[in-house]
C-alpha cells in the first residue's frame, strides 16, 4: 500500500475520518472504507505512473505516499459531501499535477526507471556516412 489509515491522520484529524467513514454511525473509523479510498488513490497512483516505472513501486517513495494521501482524501471527502472543502480539491489537483510531471519524466522520484523492451516491433533503419558527397559522384 501506498498509504495507511496512520499517513491518513497525519493528514486531518481522527475525527474528520470518523465523519467521512462512519455512515452507521458506530462511533469508529470504517476500516473498509478507508481501504478502499486507498485502493482507488494507488489506482490512480498506478495509473499515471505506468508507461514509467513499474508498478506497484516498492519501496513506496516519501512523494508517492503524499499524493496517495492526499487522492484517497478526495474520495473519502467526494463520497460524502456534495461540496469538496477547497484545500481538498487543490490538494487533490496538486497531486495529479505532480503525477504527471513524474510520468512526463520531469520530476524523478530516485528509483530505476525499467530498460525499454528492446523488441518493441520496430524496425529500426539506419544510415552509414557517406564516403563521397554527391559531387563526386556526378563526375562517373
Amino acid at each position: 500500500m501506498y498509504c495507511t489509515l496512520d499517513n491518513l491522520k497525519l493528514a486531518i484529524d481522527e475525527a474528520r475520518l470518523l465523519e467521512l467513514t462512519d455512515d452507521e454511525n458506530l462511533g469508529a473509523i470504517n476500516q473498509a472504507r478507508i481501504d478502499e479510498a486507498i485502493s482507488t488513490a494507488q489506482g490512480e497512483v498506478d495509473g499515471y505512473l505506468q508507461e514509467r516505472y513499474d508498478v506497484p513501486l516498492s519501496p513506496v517513495p516519501p512523494l508517492i505516499t503524499g499524493a496517495c494521501v492526499d487522492v484517497a482524501l478526495y474520495h473519502l471527502y467526494s463520497r460524502r459531501m456534495e461540496t469538496l472543502p477547497e484545500i481538498r480539491s487543490k490538494r487533490y489537483d496538486n497531486a495529479v499535477r505532480l503525477l504527471l510531471r513524474i510520468a512526463d519524466g520531469k520530476l524523478s522520484l530516485g528509483i530505476a526507471v525499467p530498460p525499454e523492451e528492446t523488441n518493441s516491433g520496430k524496425v529500426l533503419v539506419t544510415a552509414s556516412t557517406r564516403i563521397f558527397p554527391d559531387t563526386e559522384l556526378d563526375k562517373f
